[in-house]
């Protein structure tokens, strides 16, 4: 799941949909916040930490943002988390392809 900017609230919904769903949960590959906010509204960390399992979770920003902590992303998974930084948009999307491949690998 990709959430680009302010859509990255709806990834974390619909990663949450996911892993709870029911009991019958499924864990996604991974979560790719890009240039997402650092400030969310409360009811984002209201129900407290780890709510994606162990979803990784990859937060991305490009060079010249000026972000404060992700934190709040970090907190939402039990599982790895990653900051990175990246140099062109355009980067973004084999960047997310081939760390979904190598996940895939390693199984």
């Amino acid at each position: 799941v990709v959430g680009l900017g302010h859509g990255a609230f709806i990834g974390l919904h619909v990663v949450r949909a996911l892993v709870t769903h029911a009991g019958r949960g499924a864990v996604p590959v991974g979560f790719w916040a890009v240039h997402a906010p650092t400030v969310m509204p409360l009811e984002a960390t209201k129900d407290g930490a780890g709510l994606l399992a162990d979803c990784p979770v990859h937060y991305l920003v490009g060079e010249a943002s000026q972000t404060g902590s992700p934190w709040r992303w970090e907190v939402q998974t039990l599982g790895p988390f990653s900051t990175e930084v990246f140099k062109k948009a355009e980067q973004l999307p084999g960047h997310v392809v081939s760390q979904i491949r190598s996940r895939f690998l390693q199984s």
